[in-house]
C-alpha cells in the first residue's frame, strides 16, 4: 500500500508540474476578460474537458497514433512548439486582444468557444510535454492495470485543480487594470514565445 501511495503522489506530481495550470491562469484571463459569466465558464469546461480527453486518448493509443501517421513525439514537439508561437506572436502584437475584446465580433460565438480548444485546452494545458508524460507512466505500467489507474486519478485531479484555479482567475488579475492587462499579455506573449522556442529547440534534439 505504501509503494502504491508513493506511485500515485508521484505521477500526480509529474503530470500536475507538467501541465503547470499556474501558467495558463493569465492567458485564460486575458482571453476572457470581457465575456460573460456564461461564456467564460463555457469555455473554461470546454479546454478542461479537452485537455482530459487529449491526455486520456494519446495516454492509451498514443503510441498506435503516432504509429499510423508514422510521426513521433518529438515532431508532434515541433509542432506544438510553432502553433504556441503563432499564438504567441500575436499577443505580443496585441492581435489576440483586439479579435477577443471587439463588441462587434460578440455574435460569433463559435470562434469564441474554439479558445478554449485552441489554445486553452491544447497546448496550453494538454501540451507535448504532458502528452509525453502521460504516455510513458501508462506504457511503463501497460501491463500493471492497478497503477494505470493510480495515472488516470493523477490527470482527472490535475484537471479538477485546473478547473478551480482558472474559475478563480479573476481574482488573481482584477486589481492589474486594462493597461496593466495589456502589458500583462505583451509579457506573456515573450514567455510563451520563448516556451515555444523551447519545444521546438527539444523537438529538433530528439529527431538528430
Amino acid at each position: 500500500m505504501g509503494v502504491d501511495i508513493i506511485f500515485l503522489i508521484s505521477s500526480f506530481v509529474a503530470i500536475f508540474s507538467v501541465v503547470n495550470p499556474f501558467g495558463s491562469i493569465p492567458f485564460f484571463y486575458t482571453m476572457t476578460e470581457t465575456m460573460s459569466r456564461e461564456e467564460k465558464l463555457k469555455i473554461l469546461k470546454n479546454s478542461i474537458l479537452v485537455a482530459l480527453a487529449v491526455l486520456l486518448i494519446f495516454g492509451f493509443g498514443g503510441n498506435a497514433i503516432f504509429a499510423i501517421f508514422s510521426i513521433n513525439v518529438y515532431v508532434f514537439k515541433i509542432a506544438g512548439g510553432l502553433l504556441l508561437f503563432k499564438i504567441a506572436f500575436d499577443m505580443m502584437h496585441g492581435k489576440y486582444t483586439r479579435s477577443r475584446l471587439s463588441e462587434s465580433e460578440r455574435q460569433e460565438i463559435e470562434e469564441k468557444e474554439a479558445i478554449g480548444v485552441v489554445p486553452l485546452g491544447v497546448p496550453l494545458l494538454a501540451g507535448p510535454g504532458a502528452i509525453t508524460t502521460v504516455i510513458i507512466y501508462i506504457t511503463e505500467k501497460s501491463s500493471n492495470y492497478y497503477e494505470i489507474s493510480f495515472v488516470v486519478i493523477s490527470i482527472f485531479l490535475t484537471m479538477l485543480i485546473s478547473y478551480i484555479l482558472l474559475y478563480f482567475s479573476d481574482f488573481f488579475f482584477k486589481y492589474l487594470g486594462k493597461t496593466g492587462n495589456q502589458i500583462l499579455s505583451r509579457i506573456l506573449g515573450l514567455i510563451l514565445a520563448a516556451m515555444a522556442v523551447e519545444f521546438v529547440v527539444e523537438g529538433i534534439k530528439g529527431i538528430f
